[in-house]
């Protein structure tokens, strides 16, 4: 999308990715979907007119089982690739840098060795994923976990966040560790079919940003104390804003 309509869908992904407290919560909600569902229609439009090298104008000429998507298919589809390819990804920025920057150690370790920035992105979405309380599922069938069944066409909310701190599979899991042995993945760009498909750009962007801010600011750090921090409300979890110090 043009970089400048960026404050739309910025505005738009926060409310999003938002907690509906109350009614008014609720209309801003609507309201800010609502804003964007028209400017979609639009980009669309203009991509169908006039197409570009890019994904939306590849969306518009797909066939799907030899048809072409419907207008609806296609807005659901930019909508869930720019919300999903934003808002987590630039909550587990400030998710990964908050936990280096409290654990100095750790800091210290990845400042030493730089090839670690992989293994310390990964742990930060172990430990701190923006995706929280978790994946929503239906059961296609009667399915027993634990001892407990679940009947086919049940909703599931799968706890991600309290998967990848479970005990039995992470040792020692509340500890924030960037040279954890990779015997596993978290869950925090999910699983099997449902893997996130742009987990890696995902990553590196999150690898970028923390490389760039490491080499640029050497005495990088916490202007607040963390416990100052505000976590904001919402189904992607990150902080409301990280006051650092550079000098």
């Amino acid at each position: 999308m043009p970089t400048d309509d960026a404050d739309l869908f910025r505005t738009a992904a926060c409310v999003v990715g938002g907690y509906m407290a109350d009614d008014e919560a609720a209309l801003r909600t609507v309201a800010a979907l609502e804003a964007f569902d028209v400017y979609v229609r639009d980009l669309i439009a203009a991509r169908r007119a006039a197409p570009q090298p890019d994904l939306i104008s590849d969306l518009v000429t797909a066939e799907g089982d030899e048809q072409p998507l419907t207008e609806d298919e296609l807005v659901s589809m930019v909508d869930i690739v720019l919300f999903g390819g934003y808002e987590p990804s630039a909550q587990l920025i400030g998710n990964a840098l908050l936990a280096l920057l409290q654990h100095s150690d750790q800091l210290a370790a990845l400042r030493a060795d730089p090839t670690l920035l992989t293994a310390a992105v990964e742990e930060a979405l172990r430990y701190d994923g923006p995706v929280t309380p978790g994946l929503s599922r239906y059961a296609l069938e009667d399915v027993e976990i634990g001892g407990t069944t679940i009947p086919k066409g049940s909703y599931v909310m799968v706890g991600t966040a309290a998967a990848n701190r479970d005990p039995e599979h992470w040792p020692d899991p509340g500890t924030f560790d960037i040279t954890r042995p990779a015997t596993a993945r978290s869950l925090g760009f999910g699983h099997g079919l449902h893997y996130c498909v742009g987990a890696r750009l995902a990553a590196l962007e999150v690898e970028t940003v923390i490389a760039t801010a490491l080499r640029r600011y050497p005495r990088l750090r916490l202007a607040v104390p963390a416990e100052d921090l505000v976590y904001r409300q919402g189904s992607v979890r990150g902080v409301r804003e990280i006051p650092l110090r550079v000098g």
